[in-house]
């Protein structure tokens, strides 16, 4: 349903205008980047209906964690979040004025696309596997990624480009190179 359940490993940024309930949250929880409109609102109905609210919430723990994953099933409705609330909790990183929600978004999907798509896929990656893995395997794992990473060569691009104040010329996975 949403990019990171069908192993699409590109920046994902979610704009909420509205209110974003139950299956809703699956797009948020799964998101690199969540902003909402001052009109943004965020609350799960599942058990308020006599359905299992298990996914959305789960998929919510590190973001916002137990507690509050807690309160949006206990509550349902009562327990909608605003969005100025959902940014207290991590629900979303930024509250914007409902007109100026998608040119933000756009505005953060322009700087979400500069980046090495390489090297953004394994960032990623690890850093969802480690919510699975004790603190020292996840740390593991990511000096692992990080160490095999170095003679890609996106390692080099970046700080060359840096240092001769350019764009960098990033290897796309198929090896074409991509510029921003």
């Amino acid at each position: 349903m949403t990019p990171l359940q069908n192993d699409v490993w590109v920046p994902t940024i979610v704009a909420v205008n509205g209110m974003c309930v139950a299956g809703g949250l699956h797009f948020v929880a799964d998101a690199d980047v969540v902003i909402g409109s001052t009109n943004a609102s965020f609350f799960d109905t599942h058990a308020m209906i006599g359905q299992v609210a298990a996914l959305e919430p789960i998929s919510l723990l590190p973001r916002i964690g137990l507690a509050n994953a807690l309160r949006m099933i206990t509550l349902g409705k009562a327990g909608r979040l605003s969005a100025e609330d959902a940014l207290r909790v991590s629900l979303v990183s930024e509250v914007v004025a409902p007109d100026r929600l998608l040119a933000r978004a756009r505005q953060l999907a322009a700087e979400a696309i500069k980046v090495s798509p390489t090297t953004y896929e394994l960032s990623k990656r690890v850093i969802w596997e480690s919510l699975e893995l004790p603190l020292g395997d996840a740390m593991q794992k990511g000096w692992e990624v990080l160490k095999a990473h170095q003679a890609h060569p996106d390692c080099f691009e970046g700080p060359r480009a840096w240092a001769e104040k350019r764009e960098p010329q990033w290897v796309v996975p198929d090896g074409a190179a991509r510029q921003p």
